[in-house]
């Protein structure tokens, strides 16, 4: 960073410190969850996957935060975060239509940062096959 002030060189550093880490973040969340997997032509998906894409990254680093709290040999990595968070598993069964998503979430890690974001009442109406339309 680049400024005539000879008066404040702290403040200049920890300003530059600051937008590291945005930088940082920006980079990571552009890299790692996949901002070029959206296929879409519609402006209003692409809007979409974007928001989705930097609200799940938002969600990985407070976990990260969360779960390094107790100390530096415990820290886990960016990759980690989303291979004990995320670890999902799938079934089709083709002659019920149906896709069957498992999470397999390690709990004793990540017990704090579930009980905080889990709703207390979740309405899973779209999960009950009645519901459904038949040509879904």
């Amino acid at each position: 960073m680049i400024s005539n002030r000879h008066d404040a060189p702290e403040e200049v550093a920890a300003a530059y410190v600051k937008r590291w880490r945005i930088e940082v973040f920006y980079r990571t969340a552009k890299q790692e969850p996949g901002l070029t997997n959206c296929h879409s032509r519609s402006e209003a998906s692409h809007f979409a996957h974007m928001e989705l894409l930097f609200t799940a990254e938002t969600l990985l680093c407070y976990a990260k935060w969360e779960c390094n709290k107790e100390g530096a040999e415990e820290a886990l990595s960016h990759c980690e975060m989303v291979r004990c968070l995320f670890n999902a598993s799938h079934r089709i069964c083709s002659h019920e239509q149906q896709i069957q998503v498992y999470f397999d979430t390690t709990g004793d890690r990540f017990s704090r940062f579930i009980e905080k974001f889990w709703p207390p009442h979740p309405f899973f109406w779209l999960w009950n096959w009645c519901y459904l339309p038949a040509t879904a």
